[in-house]
């Protein structure tokens, strides 16, 4: 039988593709297109009925990797190794034995093959019966383990266990800062976004002089030399009044908030940590009354300090510092919500959808009307100045936080003066929207088509039915008595047919394009709406005011990316000099405090920065400062918020010097006040009269002067001798030879 042309596989292959999906290899459809007389409907039709007809006369390697039983059925039932599933029972267990290995089967056993499975099955039913045993799996709670080959684990079902308490601390060597660096805090055992948040916010000029608070300084911060890892300094307190031992738990939270921000600017040290600043009473009994939700370090440090600093200052308006004011008007009727720490959820994020900053804000404050026609009114009554949020992307499959991340963005679209224009543009928004999706539909129903459940591309279809009905070759053709070809009445037919489905296609085409270019309009347009207060315009009264920066990003616990001031050069052993402040310049810095322990430290551009929030983790801290928060002049720091880091970088210095000496050497005591160990003694000790505990070496080292002192009875060490110095004490001159 004559093979089928290379055209008829062809056109076999796209018509199975486009009919099932599916595209058989060339062998196979040579095979189906050979048992359907070479017709191509028959044989398609063939396919789709059982497009696996002849998979079985493929060659299967599989039947090669199978165990040493072969597979055969005259060994069914005897399992090469038997491991029993989890019983449910809860009994207790006498001494008894598990079930193990049958003898494997060899062809003497081959007709008792079925007894001898009976056999083991009652003997594993007389076990379990009997003594209640279990085997495989010990114990009958329904937790089972075993190896991790499923592809999705459901996160809200895994049970975290602490590992360490404490994180390690590299060599002093290690630890120091060098010149230009920034100081950063380093990670809590609690794995919070806490230390990333200090180092950030000492950089922001508006928040490093908040936290000094200069007007409640201390006459003396105390020492602790493990304050640096966490220890806290405790000061002697007499408390009498409830109201009293509040007032000094708040202050408590104040004067460590001092210690860190002038730690951070002029310590030696390369890190410090705020683990005593998470362990006072009143940050630990701190109530979240203001983000609902999340409870972590972050937003217990914000609310702490905010009510402890404003009730030594409260005309100094903290609580606008860090804390926000979402407001809704529904029918009629206000509230309001505070928040120190934004966490949003990322929602379009999760379908894969690019999303931007600006979308993660609209869709968790006007969530509740998304197209503006309810009758609720949402908007920003108050903005912070430094505004803290923390993303989280709940697709466990991303690869990172999938968020377009910007380096300054614009609030004023959700403040409550702006709210009727954005309530218009998000009503615009959703028309528009409605007649892309309606496009869109639109589209598919034209460009797809439906076949037997099946689903394909028309313009596809329609160009493998032209290649079918256009002429191959003149053999169908009859020849005129002049000579010439002429057309027969199929080539007529083909080729009318031809035409008409010519015709078709281009209708079809220029349709789906006028519906593309429709809809790339439409697109435009609304991305026009949604930029509605994003960037300053010409336009008068229509650019925004309020531009917050990008200050800091913390993509881990334990990587932390900051705008940080250059460090003071100062000399390694100077003391704190107020008088010379920091330099105001800033560059970005990524910090990593590794595992091992190691810290890496590196200067990064703005646009790495950008990157890394948007892809390094699922996760990240993002903290924005306003124009005003980042316009005002660093404050140097109290003088006794100097003489305290003074005195820390000298126990530093301490430090580095004893790590640099060798461990001494510490010998037995000895016997009596009055013996000497020979391993302590300088040499005049030593020849000095007196009772010495080594007799041997006494021995031979009086041996050895008396001979060289006496010339006899032994070989002189060449024009070596021996000499007195002034105090009478011995010693060995070597002449050179």
């Amino acid at each position: 039988m004559a093979e089928p042309s290379q055209e008829d596989i062809d056109q076999f292959l796209e018509l199975a593709g486009i009919f099932t999906n599916t595209r058989p290899e060339r062998p196979i459809a040579s095979r189906f297109i050979k048992d359907a007389s070479y017709n191509l409907e028959n044989a398609i039709n063939n396919y789709e009925q059982n497009p696996n007809r002849y998979a079985a006369e493929n060659y299967d390697e599989a039947l090669f990797s199978q165990d040493r039983d072969g597979g055969n059925s005259q060994y069914a039932g005897v399992p090469s190794f038997q491991i029993d599933r989890a019983d449910d029972s809860q009994g207790q267990y006498p001494n008894s034995t598990a079930a193990t290995r049958p003898n494997t089967p060899s062809n003497s056993i081959h007709d008792s093959a079925m007894g001898d499975s009976q056999t083991l099955g009652a003997n594993r039913s007389y076990q379990n019966q009997r003594w209640d045993q279990e085997t495989g799996v010990v114990g009958g709670s329904g937790v089972q383990f075993g190896p991790a080959n499923r592809d999705h684990y459901d996160t809200n079902q895994w049970a975290l266990t602490t590992v360490v308490n404490t994180i390690p601390d590299p060599l002093p060597i290690q630890r120091r800062r060098n010149p230009g660096e920034p100081a950063f805090m380093k990670p809590l055992p609690s794995q919070d976004y806490l230390p990333s948040l200090i180092s950030i916010l000492s950089n922001i000029p508006l928040a490093h002089n908040a936290f000094l608070l200069k007007e409640h300084v201390l006459p003396r911060y105390g020492q602790e030399p493990q304050w640096w890892q966490g220890t806290p300094i405790a000061f002697p307190q007499t408390i009498n009044l409830d109201d009293e031992q509040q007032s000094n738990q708040q202050s408590d939270i104040i004067h460590e908030t001092q210690r860190l921000i002038a730690f951070l600017d002029y310590t030696e040290r390369s890190y410090g940590s705020v683990e005593a600043l998470s362990k006072a009473d009143y940050f630990q009994n701190m109530p979240m009354n203001s983000n609902a939700g999340y409870d972590g370090d972050v937003v217990k440090f914000l609310e702490a300090w905010k009510t402890a600093a404003t009730r030594l200052r409260p005309e100094a308006g903290f609580d606008k510092l860090f804390e926000s004011t979402a407001e809704q008007v529904l029918s009629g009727e206000t509230s309001s919500q505070p928040f120190s720490c934004l966490t949003p959820c990322l929602e379009n994020g999760a379908n894969g959808q690019a999303v931007s900053l600006y979308d993660l804000l609209d869709e968790n404050l006007w969530g509740n009307d998304p197209d503006g026609t309810k009758d609720i009114h949402a908007s920003i009554q108050s903005m912070a100045e430094i505004f803290v949020i923390i993303v989280k992307q709940p697709d466990i499959t991303a690869t990172g936080l999938n968020i377009s991340v910007p380096s300054s963005f614009y609030a004023d679209r959700y403040l409550r003066e702006h709210e009727p224009r954005a309530k218009s543009m998000r009503s615009q928004r959703a028309e528009i929207k409605q007649q892309i999706t309606r496009m869109q539909e639109k589209y598919q129903k034209i460009s797809r088509f439906n076949y037997k459940a099946k689903t394909g591309d028309a313009l596809l279809l329609l160009r493998v039915a032209m290649d079918a009905f256009r002429p191959r070759d003149a053999q169908d053709s009859t020849e005129s008595d002049n000579g010439n070809q002429t057309k027969s009445n199929q080539d007529i037919r083909d080729e009318w047919a031809l035409k008409e489905l010519e015709r078709i296609h281009g209708v079809i085409e220029q349709k789906l394009k006028e519906l593309k270019d429709r809809e790339e309009q439409a697109q435009k347009a609304y991305e026009q709406l949604s930029y509605l207060l994003k960037e300053p315009n010409n336009s008068v009264g229509t650019s925004p005011k309020f531009k917050y920066r990008l200050c800091g990003v913390s993509t881990d616990p334990a990587v932390v990316y900051m705008k940080a001031r250059n460090a003071s050069n100062e000399r390694e052993g100077d003391t704190v000099d107020p008088a010379r402040p920091l330099q105001d310049a800033q560059e970005w810095w990524r910090i990593h405090y590794e595992s091992t322990p190691n810290i890496s430290k590196s200067p990064v551009s703005e646009a790495q920065v950008l990157t890394a929030a948007a892809m390094e983790n699922r996760e990240a801290l993002l903290v924005y400062a306003s124009e005003r928060a980042l316009q005002q002049p660093f404050e140097d720091i109290p003088q006794s918020l100097v003489e305290f880091v003074n005195t820390d970088n000298m126990l530093f210095r301490e430090e580095l010097s004893e790590d640099e000496q060798p461990p001494p050497y510490h010998t037995p005591p000895a016997k009596d006040s009055n013996e000497l160990a020979f391993e302590d003694a300088s040499a005049r000790d030593w020849f000095a009269p007196g009772p010495k505990d080594q007799p041997e070496m006494e021995e031979k080292g009086a041996g050895l002067v008396a001979e060289m002192t006496s010339g006899g009875g032994g070989t002189r060490m060449g024009s070596s001798e021996i000499q007195k110095d002034g105090d009478g004490a011995q010693h060995i001159e070597f002449a050179d030879k």
